[in-house]
């Protein structure tokens, strides 16, 4: 392997300081390759409790043009996630049960931000942005207050017992076009 190391779970800051840093043995979150040949891990990086102290993405430097998904009913389209992690224990699944949530405020700002630059879809890739259903409905709310024209897709999957008919209409309202259910057992 060509690899000097691997950033292993949340990664913003490991990268960040593994791009700094003159001796990678002090930064958390890293599998690094020694001189030796031998593998070490430099230790686990605390999860970032705080989502909304991560900057945006910078999507001004990348040709969003460039990018595609096969479902979309505009372009360009980008992603978005507003969550991290989740409270559920499902036996199939590798999420952390630490769920954090970014605020309505900061989502809603970033969606504004992406479509000032261009982007006409957003897709949101949490895997369920409507766990925590008055954020979502806040979320919905501002996109409509604010006359941000953008059309929504959660393809990634929402619970069915985390979603009301007044959600699904907020939803719809705020551009909304495609969710995915997923089905989380066969009951």
């Amino acid at each position: 392997c060509n690899a000097d190391a691997v950033i292993v779970g949340e990664g913003e800051y490991s990268l960040l300081e593994f791009l700094q840093s003159q001796d990678l043995s002090n930064v958390k979150g890293l599998f690094i390759k020694e001189k030796n040949g031998n593998i070490k891990f430099t230790g686990e990086r605390k999860l970032i409790m705080n989502l909304d102290e991560l900057p945006f993405p910078a999507l001004n430097r990348v040709p969003l043009e460039k990018y595609d998904v096969p479902m979309k009913q505009a372009k360009p389209i980008c992603n978005l996630i507003t969550s991290r992690g989740c409270p559920n224990s499902c036996t199939y699944c590798f999420h952390t049960k630490a769920w954090r949530q970014r605020s309505a405020k900061n989502v809603v700002d970033e969606i504004e931000w992406q479509v000032k630059l261009g982007i006409k879809e957003i897709a949101i890739n949490d895997d369920n942005f409507t766990l925590n259903e008055k954020r979502a409905e806040e979320i919905c709310d501002m996109i409509v207050q604010r006359g941000i024209k953008v059309k929504l897709q959660c393809m990634n999957g929402i619970r069915a017992d985390r979603v009301s008919k007044e959600l699904l209409i907020k939803m719809k309202r705020a551009g909304f076009w495609l969710i995915a259910v997923a089905p989380e057992s066969g009951s």
